[in-house]
């Protein structure tokens, strides 16, 4: 399909979406919840639709310029929609599923997928049969900088030598992975890796995606924001959950992203409302 095409698809879509939801907000509304249920399936089968056509377009626009991978970067995100069931009314409360990153409502603000780009070089190297970055391992590296980061949070928490021996051992990684060599060396139980070192583990992995010449520009501050977002607090109790490699790949997406930019990294907090100062 052309990208026309592509496009055209997508409007077809969207108007069968809003027609169906209009169909199912009346049959819920009547407690016809059988019908309801149906509606409700071919609503998401067009919505899943919708976001493919939306990725393959982002895909697309990012497999055409001179450097792939850069270019998916600079995007980082593409533009998506999904469902969600709310409740209007003044006195009486009604339930209504409405579209979210609806493009054609303005007051709505836009919904977004950030690109996967292990996914994104699947695609190029299916329909350009080239891969993508600066180095072909990149995303060796990325997950051997991933298994280093979780193996430090482990250290940092003081954790065991045991623990540290069996997370070492147990860890989900490739072998390829496991086995490069940034001239880091895993962390041991009571001794946590510098951020000197996890610096120049990271450095290995920008060249590996966008070059030396940005590799260059990273800096402590960006171990840090690795850091403080992929390591979480886990639902379980006094457990921290560490990121997995495709969250690990959009965090150091995000930092290329500041590094080509030359942005800056932000913090978001609960701010007081002025009207009861």
């Amino acid at each position: 399909m052309t990208k026309a095409e592509y496009i055209k698809k997508q409007q077809d879509l969207l108007a069968s979406i809003r027609k169906n939801l209009q169909e199912y907000n009346s049959e819920y509304n009547q407690n016809h919840f059988d019908k309801a249920v149906v509606i409700s399936a071919t609503i998401d089968k067009d919505v899943a639709e919708y976001n493919s056509i939306a990725q393959v377009l982002c895909f697309d626009e990012c497999a055409s310029a001179e450097d792939p991978m850069r270019a998916a970067i600079l995007m980082l995100h593409y533009p998506v929609i999904s469902v969600k069931d709310v409740m209007i009314g003044d006195e009486v409360k009604v339930a209504k599923r409405v579209i979210i990153g609806d493009p054609d409502d303005d007051e709505q603000k836009p919904k977004y997928k950030a690109i996967d780009l292990l996914k994104f070089q699947k695609y190029v190297k299916e329909h350009k049969g080239v891969k993508i970055g600066y180095e072909p391992d990149w995303n060796n590296k990325v997950e051997r900088l991933n298994y280093l980061f979780a193996l430090d949070c482990a250290v940092e928490l003081n954790m065991g030598e045991k623990f540290i021996a069996e997370m070492s051992d147990c860890y989900a990684i490739k072998e390829a992975s496991k086995n490069i060599d940034f001239g880091v060396k895993n962390p041991k139980a009571g001794t946590p890796i510098s951020n000197t070192n996890l610096l120049k583990a990271l450095k290995a992995v920008i060249t590996a995606m966008i070059g030396p010449e940005y590799a260059a520009m990273a800096m402590t501050h960006d171990v840090r924001y690795l850091k403080k977002v992929s390591a979480k607090k886990s639902r379980k109790e006094l457990t921290v959950a560490c990121a997995n490699h495709r969250f690990m790949r959009g965090y150091v997406a995000e930092v290329c992203y500041r590094i080509m930019t030359e942005g800056s990294y932000d913090v978001e907090y609960k701010k007081v409302d002025p009207k009861k100062k």
